[in-house]
């Protein structure tokens, strides 16, 4: 069985010190309790038995490039901050991947893209002028993907999976409008005062959608 409670709370206790360490300009602490809490979401998927569901693969998969991608984010570097990019895109298709293996309702999925289109719309356009040149290609590739994921969520739970997925795509969803707008738009520690706490949200819920399994 799952020990679900303790990683959820060692998650939570990564989170909490991650937040302060990082208010306290501490990188070395902020960087040890994000794997932490990071390793937690990857654990409960693994330990959950992801391995034993065609779906469960591509889920693990899409977890573990989230942690590979927290690594590159401890960057300050643009390069790190790209490689972290492309790990997390990377993650969004496996996501993607293991919606359309579990079953997806095709109708759901074409009316929630379509109506996702607005917010991909406006979220760029606000991004735009704020993006290096040589960064738009990959911030509106990153945009489209989880925007897919996002939509694909929604139809693989009205295909009957767990509201643990719509929920968790959604969550990391916001929490990628943080990361823009921190990295982008305006630095703020606030950012990652909502940002981080919806990003392991997302996570954790995406990573208990295997113990949520029919």
């Amino acid at each position: 069985m799952t020990p679900l409670a303790p990683l959820l709370l060692l998650c939570a206790l990564g989170l909490v010190v991650t937040l302060i360490a990082q208010r306290r300009e501490q990188p070395i602490v902020g960087a040890i309790s994000k794997l932490l809490a990071s390793s937690c979401f990857v654990a409960i998927a693994w330990l959950g038995g992801a391995l034993e569901l065609d779906w469960g693969r591509p889920l693990l998969l899409g977890l573990v490039l989230g942690l590979v991608g927290d690594v590159c984010l401890l960057g300050k570097q643009r390069r790190f901050f790209v490689a972290g990019l492309v790990a997390f895109l990377l993650g969004h298709l496996a996501y993607c991947v293991a919606f359309v293996v579990h079953g997806i309702d095709v109708g759901a999925a074409l009316l929630a893209l379509t109506l996702l289109l607005v917010p991909l719309l406006v979220i760029d356009r606000w991004l735009d002028p704020h993006v290096p040149t040589e960064l738009r290609v990959p911030v509106r590739a990153y945009l489209i993907v989880i925007t897919l994921m996002l939509g694909l969520a929604l139809a693989a739970w009205q295909a009957g999976a767990s509201v643990c997925v719509l929920l968790g795509a959604l969550a990391f969803f916001v929490s990628d409008l943080a990361v823009a707008r921190d990295r982008f738009v305006v630095k703020q520690f606030s950012n990652r005062l909502w940002g981080l706490p919806a990003y392991y949200l997302g996570q954790v819920l995406l990573a208990s959608w295997v113990m949520f399994a029919a």
